[in-house]
C-alpha cells in the first residue's frame, strides 16, 4: 500500500511531466489543429475543383451573360453598332476579371476595373446610353453569373457548398460595387467633357431632334421644312467630311454634319427641291470616295423624312463597316442589313444554304465559286461554264451535286443563295 507522502512523491511536481503524459498532452492539443488543417485542405481543394470547372465552361458562361445582358433594351434612338459589338469583349473581360478574383480569393484588393468596361461606359455617354442601363445591364451579368456558380457547385457536389457559395457571392458583390463606381465615374467625366465642346452642343441638338423632340435647332444652320429633301449618310474613315462639303458645294446642296464620335460621322445632304440622285450617285461612285466607308440612306422629305433616311443609313452601316466598297447604298443592301441586326438569323441562313456544301467531293470552296458564276450569269450554264473554265456537261454536275447537298433544286432557292453568298463575304460564318 502506498502512503500519502509516497502518493505525493511520486506525483510529477508542478510544471513537471513524465514522458507518457507529455505525448499524451501533445496528441490531445494537437487533434483541433489537424481538424482545422483538413477542414482547410478540403475547403480549398473544392475551391480549386469549382474554380476549374468554371474555367472549362468560360465560353458557355460568357454567352449566357451575354445573352442576359443584351436582353436589357437600350433606348432605340441611342443604338449604336460599335457599343453592341464591343459587348462580347466587355462581357468576357468582366468574367476573366471576377474569375481571376476568385482564385486569388482577393475581392478587396485594389485592382482596377477593366480597360474595356471604361471604355464601354466612355463610349455610352457619348451614344446617348445613360450609366443607368449600363449598371442595369451589369447587375444583369451578375445575377446570371451567381446563378452558373450556384448551379456548378450543385452539380459537382462540392463539400461545404453553402460556405463557399456566400464566400464567392461576397467577391461578386465587392466587383459589382466596384464596376458600378468605375461606369458611373468614367460615364459622367466622359458627359462633362463632350458637354464643354461646340460640336457635342451640336450633336446633343440632331440627337433631340431624331428622337422627336422640338429644339430651336437655328444654330445647325440647315433647312427641316416639310418642302425640303434630305439625303443621309454615316461616314467614317479619313477626310470624308471634307468629301462629302465638296460634294454638297459642287451640287448646290446644304450639308449638316455633326461627329457621332471620334471616327463617325453623320450628314445629311438637303435642298428644297428634289436631290439630283443621279449626280449625288456619280459623285459618291467616284475614286475619292473609295478611301473611307460611307453608308447612304434613301431621299426623303421633311423633318420625318430627314429622320427616316437617317435611320436606314445607319441600318445600312452595319454592311458598310464590313464591306470593302468605299460606298454602301440602302437600295443595295436592304436585306443584309436586316439579317445583320439579327446575327443569329444571318448565321442560320448561312449555316443551312452554305454549309452542306462544305460536305461535297469538290470542297466548299469550289461549289462556292461554282454557285457565284452560275447566279452571275442569271443561270446560264453555258455562260458560267465559260466564266469558270470548264465544260458544260462539268458544270451540269456540280450543280446537281449541289442540289443533292441542299435537297431541292438551285433554282428554287435563288435568292436565299444570293443573299447567303453576300452575307459570308461580309464575314458571317457557319455554326459550329
Amino acid at each position: 500500500m502506498t502512503l500519502p507522502d509516497e502518493a505525493a512523491a511520486a506525483r510529477p511536481a508542478d510544471g513537471e511531466w513524465t514522458d507518457a503524459g507529455r505525448v499524451g498532452a501533445t496528441a490531445a492539443a494537437s487533434e483541433p489543429s489537424r481538424d482545422r488543417a483538413d477542414a482547410e485542405s478540403g475547403s480549398r481543394e473544392a475551391h480549386s475543383r469549382l474554380l476549374a470547372d468554371l474555367r472549362d465552361q468560360r465560353a458557355d458562361i460568357e454567352a449566357a451573360i451575354l445573352a442576359r445582358v443584351n436582353a436589357i433594351a437600350i433606348p432605340r434612338e441611342a443604338e449604336d453598332v460599335r457599343y453592341r459589338s464591343s459587348t462580347p469583349a466587355v462581357v468576357s473581360a468582366c468574367v476573366e476579371y471576377c474569375l481571376c478574383l476568385f482564385e486569388a480569393a482577393a475581392a478587396e484588393r485594389d485592382v482596377s476595373v477593366p480597360a474595356a468596361l471604361a471604355e464601354q461606359a466612355r463610349r455610352a455617354a457619348r451614344s446617348g446610353i445613360g450609366a443607368e442601363v449600363m449598371i442595369d445591364r451589369l447587375i444583369a451579368g451578375h445575377r446570371q453569373l451567381s446563378r452558373l456558380v450556384e448551379e456548378t457547385a450543385t452539380r459537382l457536389q462540392i463539400d461545404g457548398q453553402a460556405e463557399l457559395i456566400e464566400e464567392l457571392g461576397r467577391t461578386q458583390e465587392t466587383v459589382l460595387e466596384r464596376f458600378a463606381a468605375a461606369v458611373a465615374e468614367e460615364h459622367g467625366v466622359e458627359r462633362e467633357r463632350i458637354a464643354r465642346t461646340r460640336e457635342q452642343r451640336r450633336l446633343e441638338l440632331v440627337r433631340r431632334l431624331l428622337a422627336g423632340e422640338e429644339v430651336a435647332a437655328e444654330e445647325l444652320h440647315y433647312d427641316f421644312g416639310e418642302s425640303s429633301w434630305h439625303l443621309a449618310v454615316v461616314a467614317t474613315g479619313p477626310d470624308s467630311q471634307g468629301r462629302l462639303g465638296a460634294l454638297a458645294a459642287r451640287l448646290g446642296l446644304k450639308l449638316l454634319t455633326v461627329w457621332r464620335d471620334d471616327d463617325t460621322l453623320w450628314a445629311w445632304l438637303g435642298a428644297t427641291r428634289e436631290l439630283p440622285m443621279e449626280n449625288i450617285e456619280e459623285l459618291l461612285g467616284s475614286e475619292e470616295f473609295q478611301s473611307a466607308s460611307y453608308a447612304v440612306g434613301a431621299p426623303r422629305r421633311g423633318l420625318e423624312g430627314w429622320r427616316e433616311s437617317h435611320e436606314l443609313a445607319r441600318a445600312i452601316q452595319l454592311v458598310a463597316g464590313r464591306s470593302e466598297d468605299g460606298v454602301t447604298r440602302c437600295p443595295d443592301a436592304i436585306l443584309e442589313a436586316a439579317l445583320l441586326a439579327h446575327p443569329a438569323l444571318a448565321r442560320a441562313l448561312v449555316d443551312s444554304y452554305l454549309r452542306p456544301l462544305d460536305t461535297l467531293r469538290m470542297g466548299g470552296e469550289t461549289a462556292r465559286a461554282t454557285l457565284r458564276a452560275y447566279l452571275a450569269c442569271e443561270r446560264s450554264v453555258s455562260s458560267a461554264a465559260h466564266r469558270l473554265g470548264v465544260s458544260r456537261q462539268a458544270l451540269e454536275k456540280r450543280l446537281a451535286q449541289i442540289d443533292a447537298s441542299l435537297g431541292r433544286r438551285v433554282a428554287t432557292c435563288v435568292a436565299e443563295l444570293e443573299l447567303s453568298l453576300r452575307l459570308e463575304t461580309l464575314g458571317v460564318v457557319t455554326i459550329t
